[in-house]
């Protein structure tokens, strides 16, 4: 249940968000234009964990990271070897910048990107992945805000989107 939505997202933020955000970036200009469109995506994880592990394993060259993970889902008991699921996913977009303007522009258009990957697990005709975010109002983005570390030079910031993914398991 949760496996599967996570990793079909990761699939599809993996193939497509950089992408995404170098679009939005390039269509926007100004002062995002300087924005780091890159990312390493994090399956099963949360900035809160992928983020001390960036930079003690891999220091600069983890971040941007976006992770992908779910936390909660309504469901029932199997039916006819089948279980439908409404699962709760978020991704945990997490930036690093010298400049608090140009990290601030690419968190908002690093929201758009995410939304766009949203729409895309939507899958019309699959039997397990088919509508995440549809209903109104349900898809919730929220940016914590661009703030500078203490003692460093840097900035950083994050944005969560979190989405009902509808989902039939099929599984196990």
């Amino acid at each position: 249940m949760f496996y599967d939505v996570v990793v079909a997202a990761a699939a599809d933020l993996t193939a497509n968000f950089t992408n995404d955000l170098a679009t939005l970036i390039a269509a926007k200009g100004g002062i995002a234009a300087t924005a780091n469109p890159a990312v390493t995506v994090y399956a099963h994880r949360s900035s809160d964990i992928f983020v001390p592990v960036a930079d003690n394993q891999q220091g600069a060259a983890g971040l941007p990271g976006v992770g992908v993970f779910c936390v909660h889902a309504k469901t029932q008991a199997k039916r006819q070897g089948a279980r439908d699921n409404v699962v709760t996913c978020f991704f945990d977009y997490f930036a690093r910048g010298a400049d608090p303007a140009v990290l601030t522009a690419q968190m908002e258009l690093a929201a758009e990107a995410l939304l766009r990957a949203v729409d895309r697990l939507s899958v019309p005709g699959s039997d397990q992945l088919w509508g995440a975010g549809e209903e109104e109002q349900s898809v919730d983005v929220a940016i914590q805000g661009t703030a500078q570390v203490e003692g460093s030079d840097f900035y950083e910031d994050r944005v969560l989107v979190s989405f009902p993914v509808e989902h039939r398991d099929l599984g196990l």
